[in-house]
């Protein structure tokens, strides 16, 4: 029993120590990025739509109506499945619909089918949105500035654009903590800020030869990112370039979306486990710490088990490593307030915090279900129509 509790130990004090090394970083000057040529660069900004008609109509006029030159971007609406009358309404607006129909949808071949059928040689980036996500002014001149700084792809600022109830809040928390600890602390710390699915923005020709033998169904974020690392492309990190994003506002599209992630997840560990020990003998730091941040637990998992060590450190005299588990409990929770913004420091994070044991809970059913959503895709329902949050 002691063993076992032993390697528990390991386990989760490696996790927390990670953690709270990135959370310190983090904290740390933003980078400042020094353009080596002044370009305005051309970008095609892809907005996968799978049979959202509600919101895809603002999207789009909030995306051609972006502070960026006219004549340097343009926004493509890929439309899977959207309502006849969504698309002429689309079109109306000026921006590019490329219409396609799978037997099996998935957000890599509607993105793969846009950039087989758009010009190769138009575009010098790409900017890839989900179909809820709203470009705040300046995303472009920032995105394009740090790719004259020499970076090929950047991860932008996704942030909510709803926080209007405990769900959606916990959500907002979650993401805010992700982008300190595994984006802004990493590549502050020197390494390959983590991509998301979306406000990101890579080389148009890379993008293409990358993404053309991606075809998964939740996890083709994460096959683009190891794919970058492998050939030792550094991601940046751009917390001035802000995209708002919609966050789930119930605790069901939360359990389904989590599920499909989760999935993906399985799957990546599974598949590049051994690679990832290869890539640090031949010198890839970036590819090995993507594998090996893959084997640390959700963050709202660890703060879960670490939670139950340490009330039965409290409780029970004799157990196993006590002082260890109170004292690891203690640098994670500092871990996380480090890791969320100080304007989430209000009376509201009270109330939405005593719903965290239902959020474990739905994380652990997401985690139980994921084998069902490996081979399907579940889009998330959209229904955030801008009322006060």
């Amino acid at each position: 029993m002691d063993v076992a509790f032993f390697i528990l130990l390991l386990y989760f004090g490696f996790a927390t120590v990670y953690l709270f090394v990135l959370a310190v970083f983090s904290l740390l000057r933003e980078k400042s990025f020094q353009p080596e040529i002044n370009k305005l660069n051309r970008f095609a900004v892809l907005i996968p739509d799978y049979k959202e008609n509600r919101i895809i109509l603002d999207v789009a006029r909030s995306a051609l109506n972006h502070d960026y030159p006219g004549e340097y971007f343009d926004v493509y609406v890929i439309a899977d499945g959207v309502a006849p009358e969504t698309i002429a309404k689309l079109k109306d607006t000026g921006c590019n619909v490329l219409e396609v129909q799978f037997e099996n949808s998935t957000k890599a071949k509607s993105l793969n089918s846009a950039l087989s059928s758009i010009e190769q040689d138009k575009y010098d980036y790409a900017v890839v949105l989900d179909v809820d996500n709203i470009m705040q002014p300046g995303f472009l001149h920032q995105m394009n500035l740090v790719h004259n700084s020499g970076y090929k792809v950047v991860q932008g600022h996704r942030t909510a654009k709803n926080i209007n109830t405990n769900t959606a809040y916990l959500d907002a928390l979650s993401e805010e903590s992700a982008n300190s600890l595994i984006r802004r602390g990493i590549f502050r710390l020197g390494g390959s800020a983590m991509i998301i699915g979306s406000a990101f923005s890579i080389e148009w020709n890379l993008f293409r030869r990358l993404m053309s033998d991606i075809q998964d169904v939740a996890g083709e974020d994460r096959e683009l990112e190891i794919r970058i690392l492998a050939e030792r492309i550094k991601i940046a990190y751009c917390s001035a370039a802000v995209v708002l994003d919609e966050k789930v506002e119930n605790w069901g599209n939360y359990t389904r979306q989590r599920s499909r992630w989760a999935a993906a997840h399985l799957d990546f560990v599974l598949k590049y486990f051994t690679k990832g020990f290869v890539q640090l003998f031949k010198g890839n730091i970036d590819y090995f710490n993507k594998v090996l941040h893959s084997l640390i637990p959700p963050r709202i998992i660890l703060l879960g088990a670490l939670s139950v060590f340490f009330i039965l450190s409290l409780l029970i005299s004799d157990f196993p490593f006590s002082g260890w588990w109170i004292s690891i409990f203690v640098l994670y929770i500092a871990t996380l307030m480090l890791s969320i913004p100080k304007r989430f420091y209000t009376y509201r994070m009270l109330a939405a915090l005593l719903e965290l044991p239902k959020m474990l809970l739905l994380m652990l059913l997401s985690w139980v279900k994921a084998k069902g959503q490996r081979n399907k895709f579940v889009s998330t329902p959209h229904t955030y129509t801008g009322e006060k949050n």
